[in-house]
């Protein structure tokens, strides 16, 4: 008898099982070679077995369902993770890309600025031009735009699920913005320094007249008052009344202060950029070699110390150590 025709039979004996009741099992060799054997088995124990078997292949094959369904999620979203660790790296590198271009701009701004801060009369390039044109040192961030090739348009849209793509094409658009900010960068810091230097070079012009009176004698050729001959005049004659303020005409250093032969009270003072200017017959003198003054300062009076006729102010002009007309630097 067949474990599923002793499983029938439990089946259709309802009631309590009896205590006593067992199956016999022989197993009888083929040909009749070798011992039968034969096993006793309740029906109890049938029934814990197959039920046993029953769970086991429940479980087996529920198992076997949860792989199937479970295993390609579980890749995917293993795939997933990797992916998203991967952008983690790819947008942490955009991120320090970002960074960069907010120091460029904001060495940019500082550039702006400091045009911004000049009057546009005061660089080259700027004003004095045909009339509607209205460049300023101010536009330099707006010209900083056409700086460079013009960028490609990377845009990817989201919907391609496509996450290197769309990172490719944020971390492209970033390098060019970088390298568009870098060249501007470069262009406007030239711009800068170019102005910046000109308007040092500009305000070392000695353009005031350093002293309000009557121009008397200009710069040349000219009769000696005191022999009548003809002698190189070094500067220009400015008469006004003993004690009227003289100003420096430029900002500058005090490099000399004495009492010079022909002079009589001397003052001069260096401008940079290689001009220099010279303020004799003093009556007095109110610096002292070494000080720094600006463009209007008081720093001597009208005077007619020296070699002189009456009191006014000889001004001189020198250029890299070779004088030069006064006249053509004063406004």
């Amino acid at each position: 008898m067949s474990i599923m025709s002793l499983w029938k039979r439990a089946r259709k004996e309802p009631g309590p099982e009896l205590p006593g009741r067992r199956y016999t099992l022989m197993l009888v060799p083929t040909e009749g070679r070798g011992v039968p054997r034969q096993f006793t088995i309740e029906l109890v124990w049938v029934r814990r077995l197959i039920s046993a078997v029953a769970s086991i292949a429940l479980l087996a094959v529920v198992g076997v369902a949860m792989v199937v369904t479970t295993l390609p999620r579980t890749l995917a979203y293993q795939n997933l993770m990797d992916e998203n660790l991967a952008l983690k790296g790819r947008l942490r590198s955009i991120e320090g890309m970002l960074d960069e271009v907010d120091n460029e701009l904001r060495r940019l701004q500082i550039y702006d600025s400091q045009m911004r801060g000049m009057p546009p009369e005061s660089m080259p390039g700027f004003g004095g031009g045909e009339e509607g044109d209205e460049s300023a040192p101010g536009d330099v961030v707006a010209m900083a735009g056409h700086l460079g090739e013009p960028m490609d348009d990377h845009d990817v849209a989201l919907s391609s699920n496509d996450p290197d793509a769309w990172a490719d094409s944020i971390e492209a658009r970033a390098e060019a913005t970088l390298l568009s900010m870098r060249v501007a960068k470069a262009e406007m810091g030239e711009m800068v320094e170019s102005a910046e230097h000109w308007r040092a070079m500009m305000a070392a012009i000695p353009s005031m007249w350093p002293v309000d009176g009557v121009l008397t004698s200009g710069f040349g050729w000219r009769r000696s008052p005191f022999t009548r001959k003809w002698k190189f005049h070094r500067g220009i004659d400015v008469w006004a009344p003993k004690g009227t303020a003289i100003r420096a005409p430029a900002a500058g250093t005090i490099i000399t202060v004495e009492w010079r032969s022909g002079y009589g009270r001397l003052l001069e003072i260096d401008h940079g950029f290689g001009i220099k200017s010279r303020y004799a017959h003093n009556s007095r003198i109110y610096v002292r070699e070494g000080q720094q003054v600006s463009r209007g300062d008081v720093v001597s009076s009208v005077g007619a110390t020296g070699k002189v006729t009456g009191p006014h102010l000889h001004f001189e002009v020198y250029v890299d150590g070779q004088l030069v007309d006064p006249l053509e630097y004063l406004e």
